[in-house]
């Protein structure tokens, strides 16, 4: 970050916004920095993960895709839904309750999104997605451990 010169300051050094902070002031300066970068990444992952995740439960896209972003209890609980959602949706045409006319698949997209720091390394999100059938909220959690992001903790509604 370039120094930001103060108008009718003496010398060039006082007159900049990095030459008048002691050394705390600038740790505090570049640890916000820093959780600002943290909190923009998360909120990127958690866009993706739960538009990707409500991609899975439509079945236009394979949970292993997600294998890499869920902790294995969150990811199990997603296999395990998705499969429960299939077969409702296999049942439902056996039974001849659905038409032969099948919906374009059309990507979910993220209305809202929410992001909350619990504490270093750790976040909890909640989002809107609007299918084209529904709208569905999501929250999930996010922790950082050995420098990898992972959802430990995911639900769908």
């Amino acid at each position: 970050m370039a120094p930001v010169e103060l108008v009718g300051e003496g010398s060039a050094r006082a007159g900049t916004i990095e030459g008048s902070v002691t050394g705390a002031e600038k740790f505090q300066l570049d640890l916000a920095r820093a959780q600002a970068g943290e909190a923009a990444l998360v909120r990127s992952m958690t866009a993706k993960i739960g538009q990707a995740a409500v991609e899975v439960l439509a079945g236009s896209r394979p949970a292993h895709q997600l294998a890499r972003w869920l902790d294995a209890r969150s990811y199990e609980a997603l296999q395990i839904r998705a499969e429960l959602t299939r077969s409702v949706q296999r049942n439902l045409e056996h039974s001849g309750v659905h038409s032969n006319v099948h919906e374009l698949h059309r990507n979910p997209s993220v209305r809202s999104l929410h992001c909350c720091a619990v504490r270093p390394g750790v976040y909890e999100s909640s989002l809107v997605i609007a299918e084209s059938q529904r709208i569905r909220a999501l929250a999930m959690r996010l922790e950082e451990r050995n420098g990898v992001w992972k959802v430990t903790a995911l639900e769908i509604g």
